[in-house]
């Protein structure tokens, strides 16, 4: 089942959670839970991997101005490296969902993950911040149309473009390692400069490759 058959049983009031910053090195993992009203007149919500950083910026403020609730839950790199990064993530996701100041009537989570005592109905469905809705037009191209779960994807470029900002402050604070290009993830460049300079303080000490 997608959004558009949640809408055909009466359930309106649909959120959606999607995580950024679960592989990096460095930095926070942010996630969102974001519930966009049936008719929003936002275009182009997509899985926010899929979008340049200034459409990403221009969603984010479209999806802010419009959601009818928008909540977002960060685990420091220390909480990642004492419980481990999929025990932060869930314990996110919860804060995420159980902080919205509109109550929904169904989750969808992308991923896998067990959510025991949730109050609301949910669902986790892998890949759901990607999986839009094709049509081929006269020409054969295909062009996106609709997605089965908007509110997911909504959430996904909530999440990424909070955590990219963080990561864009703290390059400022640590030039030395590229936090704005990489946000955090370790390239090339980011174990280059770990092995030149050591891990700075937002640096995830349990994760390999940092030390």
């Amino acid at each position: 089942m997608d959004e558009a058959d949640f809408r055909k049983a009466g359930i309106n009031k649909i959120a959606g959670v999607d995580e950024a910053g679960r592989g990096p090195g460095a930095g926070p993992v942010v996630v969102c839970c974001c519930m966009l009203p049936v008719e929003h007149g936002i275009e182009g919500i997509k899985d926010s991997k899929k979008l340049s950083e200034k459409r990403r910026e221009e969603l984010y403020d479209q999806i802010m101005e419009k959601a009818l609730s928008v909540s977002i839950a960060m685990a420091s790199h220390e909480e990642v490296d004492r419980i481990n990064i999929f025990a932060a993530t869930t314990k996110c996701v919860y804060s995420a969902i159980q902080n919205m100041k509109v109550s929904p009537e169904f989750v969808v989570v992308d991923g896998r993950f067990k959510l025991d005592n949730l109050a609301v109905p949910w669902i986790c469905v892998e890949g759901a911040d990607g999986a839009q809705i094709y049509e081929t037009n006269e020409k054969g191209k295909k062009i996106q149309v609709g997605n089965h779960y908007e509110n997911v994807s909504a959430a996904s470029v909530i999440a990424k473009v909070s955590r990219d900002r963080m990561m864009r402050e703290y390059d400022k604070q640590w030039p030395e390692y590229g936090f704005a290009q990489h946000k955090g993830y370790l390239t090339k460049k980011h174990l280059a400069a770990l092995q030149e300079h050591g891990p700075c303080p937002i640096h995830r000490l349990t994760f390999r490759g940092v030390l």
